[in-house]
């Protein structure tokens, strides 16, 4: 399930994608967990420090049916790409710009930037 916009070509820079398992649509059935993916783009909230997108309660799915957006715990640590038209030879790139690491339902999804990611996995892994 892909939310909440499909992206069309031209309409990419400044979009942020984020990928991962949240917990709402995992299921452990006789020991073994299944999960959906979730996926979502969006476009960054103006005027906030780091990185931060809306992400709505509910969210149209690229085949048009509006559904809830599921709560985003489980999907922390995962990659925010940004979007960009960098290049010429191709629609559009996805760069890594940040780690997913809070939510909040009708107001944003936020991440760390890279290299404050690289700060805070450097800290853990001397530990």
């Amino acid at each position: 399930m892909a939310l909440p916009v499909q992206v069309e070509s031209g309409d990419t820079p400044g979009r942020l994608v984020v990928a991962g398992y949240p917990y709402a649509q995992m299921r452990r059935i006789d020991g073994t967990f299944y999960a959906r993916p979730l996926v979502f783009f969006a476009r960054p909230i103006d005027g906030t420090a780091g990185l931060q997108a809306s992400y709505s309660r509910t969210a149209r799915r690229i085949d048009g049916v509006l559904v809830y957006a599921p709560e985003l715990d489980g999907v922390s640590g995962a990659t925010v790409w940004s979007v960009t038209d960098e290049r010429d030879d191709v629609d559009c790139v996805l760069l890594p710009a940040g780690l997913q690491c809070a939510f909040k339902h009708d107001q944003y999804a936020r991440a760390e930037p890279m290299p404050a990611a690289h700060e805070i996995i450097a800290r853990l892994l001397a530990r």
